[in-house]
């Protein structure tokens, strides 16, 4: 457990329970900020030397100040997006904002004991009385992979009764933000969407064992239709099990959890790659019931010997731009 200082009234707490000088404060909670940022945020992410406050390149071993308003070119360059360069400042200024309102704010009047105000590494916190639970609303630069929610969502921080804030297992000081994510709300997409997509494919079932059992149905026109129906259900049947398998499971990413996305296997690319060939196969097939009715309007009396140009455009055209699409991601973004 580290040790923690003595209080100054112009020094500013953070959440290592270190009060720090305010150009001390700004350099070291930027430079965590960094740190403290998911490794997919990086092309190549610099390592914190917390003695020093500073950033260094493990490639050259060149050392870095993080400075949100005057920061390196070499630094910047380390994000794999602007977006991520933008939340990375974003928690800076958060940081320094923090500092300033602990310098000015008058402390908390209590006859009890209180937990001090404090930067956890995400947000500030006020001076909060012993046995409560602090409350705010959750930053926007915490979402890395989308935007905040509509509705605000709140990060908790609980004080015990004899003035010091919650530890976790490993005694640092910590902060609830389980409340902070979507995941209930895309979690509840996902349902919604495996449902439609249910009510979809059981809906063609009667639909195509009609068209199959009817012999007087056996003509080419019913043959086109039941072709797109196919491809409609097939599709649907896929989406649901690529939501259901990998799509649900990736809600359950933690630090110590490895999702199917994650292990990057062949059986989930091949299914995904079965999205996209199912899809277009829905539009080949519309193309093909509009040329098909196309052709009957031009040539009413012609007879339409055969389907084979049909099945031909529907189910085997649609494997060209997705083999492209295929091995375009195979060879550049194999790794994601």
């Amino acid at each position: 457990m580290e040790i923690e200082t003595v209080t100054q009234s112009w020094a500013c707490r953070t959440e290592r329970r270190a009060y720090l000088l305010y150009d001390d404060f700004k350099a070291d909670t930027c430079a965590r900020c960094y740190h403290y940022m998911p490794l997919f945020s990086f092309k190549r992410k610099f390592k914190y030397l917390s003695w020093l406050s500073i950033l260094r390149d493990p490639a050259t071993n060149f050392t870095y100040e993080a400075n949100p308003v005057n920061s390196s070119s070499e630094l910047t360059a380390s994000f794999a997006a602007e977006s991520y360069v933008l939340k990375w400042r974003h928690c800076c200024l958060a940081a320094i904002e923090c500092c300033d309102h602990m310098i000015t704010t008058p402390p908390i009047q209590t006859d009890g004991p209180y937990c001090p105000r404090t930067w956890d590494g995400w947000q500030c916190w006020d001076d909060t009385p012993g046995g409560t639970t602090a409350r705010d609303i959750c930053q926007g630069h915490i979402y890395f992979d989308n935007e905040p929610p509509s509705c605000p969502k709140y990060a908790y921080k609980v004080c015990w009764p004899n003035g010091t804030w919650l530890e976790n297992e490993y005694m640092r000081e910590w902060t609830n933000y389980s409340k902070c994510g979507r995941v209930d709300e895309h979690r509840n997409y996902l349902y919604f969407h495996i449902a439609t997509y249910s009510i979809s494919i059981v809906s063609l079932v009667p639909a195509l064992i009609i068209f199959s059992v009817y012999k007087q149905l056996q003509v080419h026109r019913i043959s086109m239709h039941k072709n797109l129906f196919m491809s409609l259900f097939l599709n649907g049947f896929v989406v649901i099990l690529f939501k259901s398998i990998v799509i649900l499971d990736e809600l359950k990413r933690s630090a110590t959890y490895e999702t199917i996305m994650d292990r990057n296997g062949d059986g989930c690319k091949i299914l995904f790659i079965l999205t996209k060939y199912f899809r277009m196969t829905n539009y080949m097939w519309m193309f093909c019931e509009g040329f098909y009715l196309h052709k009957l309007i031009a040539a009413a009396f012609a007879e339409q010997k055969s389907l084979l140009m049909f099945y031909i455009m529907g189910w085997v055209m649609p494997i060209i731009p997705v083999s492209v699409y295929a091995i375009l991601r195979k060879t550049t973004e194999d790794h994601k």
